[in-house]
Order: structure tokens, then sequence, then C-alpha cells
């Protein structure tokens, strides 16, 4: 008859999914992926984030750079209306320097063409919102309607040249005073200019220094995301393999052959216990229907009575061909993330088998 495993301990499939499992390394896996879905969520957010602040700061951008366009555009229109003025009065005194006839036409088309940008100008604020310069503005227009009135007796007969020298001789003065507050004007307009080119500057150098930490921020949260993931997997990976560890010792330094065996009836491990008890060398039972070793010499066991759960009572013949008394203890572990199969705890129990036929007769 076959020898006998010496008596050790006993593992039932309580210990098992205590031990291969290990509530320690689980509560690691959940640490983890609660880690990974936090990571998921703060990434999304960023995401979000610096999306919004991508399109916030291109809009100040954006209008910083439009304020300095339309700003630059006032201030040159400002200038030109300048040389214009400046250009049409040496043409008049030129004119009346060498008593020779004015181009009527020419200086009625300047004037209209001045009036024209004047009011244009006038109702974009060119310059900006200052005292000074909306004094400036005012005395621009207020200079303009005295040289309209002033310029009508001429456009009642537009034909006399005498007419048009006295009409000229009349815009003398409001024609000074609308230069010098057109210089004024000018000059608030420069200003104005320099201020928003100083202040989209300083804009743009702020936003690089917000971007910069805004980067150097998200790469310490990454960093210090990745530092705690990976300290997590470290305790993960170490739980496992003291879990790995204990279930070995168990089951090793146990007289029971521990088998699992999966949803489909495969055999997913087997305990170096199953050549000693079975008969059977685990590596040959590994990934084998767990039908193909336990049965009975008379009656074989099909996979319906393994599933009910419970305690099964079969024999095989050892290599004396004598028969041997097994009992399986079947536990369902396939909801355990552990072991996730059936656990069977299989014993020999030929003496007290051979003992309670004995007390029988």
């Amino acid at each position: 008859m076959r020898r006998r495993l010496p008596i050790g301990r006993s593992v039932d499939s309580r210990a098992v999914s205590a031990v291969a499992g290990g509530g320690q390394w689980q509560a690691h896996a959940q640490r983890i992926r609660r880690l990974q879905r936090l990571q998921g969520i703060a990434l999304a957010v960023l995401c979000v984030g610096s999306l919004i602040l991508a399109l916030a700061v291109g809009r100040i951008l954006v209008a910083s750079t439009v304020d300095q366009r339309v700003a630059a555009g006032h201030l040159r229109d400002l200038s030109e209306m300048r040389s214009e003025m400046l250009s049409t009065e040496l043409i008049v005194v030129r004119a009346s320097s060498n008593d020779s006839p004015i181009n009527a036409v020419e200086l009625l088309f300047r004037f209209q063409k001045f009036r024209t940008d004047l009011r244009r100008l006038q109702r974009e604020r060119a310059g900006g919102d200052g005292a000074e310069v909306a004094n400036a503005r005012a005395g621009v227009v207020r200079n303009m309607a005295e040289v309209d009135r002033k310029t009508a007796a001429y456009l009642a007969k537009p034909t006399e040249d005498s007419v048009l020298r006295s009409a000229l001789n009349a815009l003398q003065v409001p024609g000074e005073n609308m230069a010098a507050s057109l210089k004024v004007w000018t000059e608030k307009a420069r200003e104005h200019h320099a201020r928003i080119v100083e202040r989209g500057q300083l804009l743009s150098r702020r936003l690089v220094w917000i971007t910069t930490l805004l980067i150097l921020a998200l790469g310490t949260l990454a960093a210090a995301g990745w530092f705690v993931l990976e300290r997590a997997r470290a305790r993960l990976a170490d739980a496992i393999g003291q879990s790995e560890r204990r279930f070995r010792s168990l089951v090793h330094n146990s007289s029971d052959a521990v088998m699992v065996v999966d949803r489909d009836g495969v055999v997913r491990y087997a305990a170096p216990q199953l050549h000693a008890i079975v008969g059977v060398a685990a590596a040959r039972i590994i990934d084998r229907p767990v039908t193909e070793l336990i049965g009975s010499a008379t009656n074989p066991l099909d996979m319906e009575a393994l599933a009910e759960l419970g305690t099964l009572q079969w024999d095989v013949f050892d290599d004396t061909r004598e028969v041997r008394y097994l009992e399986t203890v079947v536990s369902d572990r396939l909801d355990d993330q552990a072991i996730q199969g059936v656990v069977l705890n299989t014993r020999d129990v030929t003496d007290r088998h051979v003992a309670q036929v004995a007390l029988a007769y």
C-alpha cells in the first residue's frame, strides 16, 4: 500500500482565500485603482483648465494686439492730418506771396478729406478718453465748425478769386487754433499709444511668468502623482509576494492536496501533495479537466456533482491496485478575486473508512 503522508496542518478554502487573496494586497489594488481614477479626473480637469486658460490668454493677447494696432492707426492718421494741414498752409502762403491764382478745387478737396478723417477719429475717440485729449478733440472740432462757417461765403461765389482770398484770410485765426489743438491731440495720441504698447509688453511678461509657473505646477503635480502611484504599486507587489510566500508555505506543509478549478472545470493549480494522496503528479493535471481525476472506481463523477459544492467521497486505485478512499471538500470561491475558482481540499480517509466498516460489522 502506498506510503501515507506525514501528519501536517489541514488547509480549508477560507485559509486559502485569506492567505492567497490577502485582504492586504486587495486593499492596495483598490487604492491603485482609486489613484488611477483620481489621476484620470485630475488629468481631465487640467486639460479643461488648460484649454480655458489658453483661450483666455489668447483673447487677452488678441485684445491687446488689436488695441495697439488701433492706437497706432489713430496716431498715424493724426500725424498725416497734421502734415496735410501744414502742406495746405504752405500752398496758400506761396500763392499769396507770389500773387498767383489759388487752385480752389484742390483746396476744397483737401478740406473735405480733412473734415471726413477728423469726424471719424472723433467718433473712434482717437488718443483715449483722458481729459486733456478730450479737450484737444473738442478744440479741433470747434475750430473746424468755425472754418466751415467762414468758407460758406466763398462757396456762394466760388469763381471769384478775391472772395477766396478773403475767406482764406478769415480762416487764419481758427486755422491756427485748430492746428494747435491738433498738435496737442497728436501728442496725447502718441502718449496713449506708448502706454498701450507698454501695457501689452507688461501683460506679455506676466503671461509668460504665469504660464511658466503653471507648467511647473503641472509638472510637480504629475511627478507627485507618479511617485504616489509607484509607491502604491511597490506596496502591492510586496503584498502579493508576501501572500504568495504564505500561500506556498501553508499549502506545502499541509496534509491536504489543494486544487483550484476554474469555471470551465479546468485545474489551474494543484499542490505537490496531490501525487502522494491521489497518485497523480500535479504537473500532469494542471490545465486538464478535473473530471479526469476526480471520480470513483465504480461510479464516475460528473461536473454536476462537483458543482453542488460540499463534501465528495470518492476512491482511486493506488500502485498496488488497492482502493484508497478519499474525501474532497468543495468550496465555491469563484467570486473571490484572489482565487476565482472552486477550491478542492482532498485528503486520504482510508483508515477512517476501514474503521467505519469494521464497526458496522
